[in-house]
């Protein structure tokens, strides 16, 4: 079976890059569809929108739009029940992992019918409501090679059957800041999955920066998987056997990566010739080939791209560095920042709404993210210098740089001051605290 990969000519709102080539972990979205067909022995075909079908007639084919990213894992079970019979379509049940990146995709979320109710794994997130009641359609098809159209992929969601396809997951319940409205539902948790089978359709930044937040615990369970002795051996040595204890204590760190012995490691993927300086910590993260964490920095939940570099004393987490940025923020949380970016010490990235979720701009509309906690887009190129705020959900286009407002900058320090005389900023220069009340 051939897999053919064929673009929308979509892009990803916010960034302007066509959704392949978004980041996730150390590769492109692209990068990482073409990995997972490849996994799994299937040649993986790239097409342009309107362009010439490299096969034809009956041959099966397996078609994903190359904005859609899938992991190695719910490719190969969508394969293995899908090689027979029809056409079809993935479906899977609305579970933590599927509903964490669901906002502002454009699926299809529909009622379980009968049969998939009858199919059902006994008391399967039986906790999550929505999981046994709905499920969600991706834009990922098996089908002959002739109802395949190029310059349109809308005849397939009427032509194959859903094929409802069960995946595994651990669930864990994260609290969030006790606010007057933590998230629209009011509740003072979120769940948050470990798995290695998702789907998104990535349209949007915040799509990339939410699959990204999934990165660590999808690369580690196929660490797991592809490591089955060395993770027997830290479940003994653990005397855990469960699965969350497992990831935390798992890592997989290159033999070429340089990571201080003061620095402590835990459930993360560390790359080639990454560095990790004295005392920083990184949980639950990707560092990838080449990216330097300063000393005493802290890096929770997050993915830093090649060749990036966060500064000593940074505290990051829930955030995607694109390749090549520089990251010198005391404190960056769910913030997504560019190729090349750089964002400074002091720049503030509002990153909580007290009242509702944050919206954002997608189709020149302002749409809501089902998130009260979300901070901005930093674009590639773009550089936030110290004392800027920006509020939730902004984008901060390519190329741009903001700088602080110069009335706030001291320019002019005059040379007649008396010691021990407290001096004020005002417009530019100093004046003696007690001449401004």
């Amino acid at each position: 079976m051939k897999a053919l990969i064929i673009s929308r000519g979509r892009k990803v709102e916010g960034l302007g890059d066509a959704s392949e080539d978004a980041l996730f972990a150390h590769l492109t979205l692209g990068q990482s569809v073409d990995a997972a067909c490849m996994a799994l022995g299937m040649e993986s075909i790239r097409i342009a929108a309107g362009g010439a079908m490299p096969v034809t007639g009956d041959e099966r084919v397996l078609v994903i739009p190359a904005d859609v990213f899938i992991t190695s894992t719910l490719l190969e079970a969508f394969v293995t029940a899908g090689q027979v019979g029809g056409s079809v379509r993935l479906a899977v049940r609305r579970t933590a992992s599927v509903d964490f990146a669901l906002p502002l995709q454009d699926v299809e979320v529909v009622p379980l019918s009968n049969e998939d109710k009858a199919r059902m794994p006994q008391g399967a997130l039986a906790a999550q409501e929505r999981a046994a009641t709905e499920k969600v359609l991706l834009d990922v098809f098996i089908c002959r090679a002739s109802e395949v159209s190029t310059a349109d992929l809308t005849t397939l969601r009427t032509a194959c059957a859903p094929l409802l396809v069960e995946k595994r997951e651990l669930v864990s319940q994260v609290r969030l800041p006790l606010l007057p409205m933590n998230a629209v539902n009011g509740s003072p948790t979120m769940l948050f999955p470990f798995t290695s089978s998702v789907c998104v359709a990535v349209r949007h930044w915040v799509h990339v920066l939410w699959l990204n937040q999934l990165a660590p615990g999808i690369l580690l369970n196929l660490v797991m998987r592809q490591q089955k002795l060395k993770t027997l051996f830290k479940a003994i040595s653990g005397l855990s056997f469960k699965r969350e204890d497992l990831l935390q204590r798992v890592a997989s760190i290159h033999p070429t990566a340089r990571v201080h012995p003061s620095a402590h490691v835990e459930g993360s993927v560390i790359g080639p010739n990454a560095v990790v300086g004295a005392r920083a910590s990184v949980r639950q993260s990707v560092v990838a080939e080449g990216a330097e964490i300063g000393e005493h920095a802290t890096i929770l939940s997050s993915t830093v791209g090649r060749n990036s570099y966060v500064t000593p004393k940074t505290f990051m987490v829930w955030c995607a560095i694109y390749p090549d940025a520089v990251v010198g923020n005391f404190k960056l949380q769910v913030s997504l920042v560019g190729r090349g970016a750089h964002v400074n010490v002091w720049a503030g990235m509002i990153d909580a709404k007290f009242q509702g979720s944050v919206r954002v701009e997608l189709d020149g509309k302002l749409q809501s993210t089902e998130r009260s906690f979300l901070g901005s887009c930093i674009g590639h190129g773009a550089q936030v210098a110290a004392k800027v705020l920006i509020h939730p959900g902004r984008v901060v286009p390519n190329g741009t740089i903001i700088v602080m407002r110069p009335d706030e900058v001291i320019s002019e320090i005059p040379s007649t001051m008396t010691p021990g005389v407290p001096m004020v900023r005002d417009g530019g220069t100093l004046k003696p605290l007690a001449s401004m009340k």
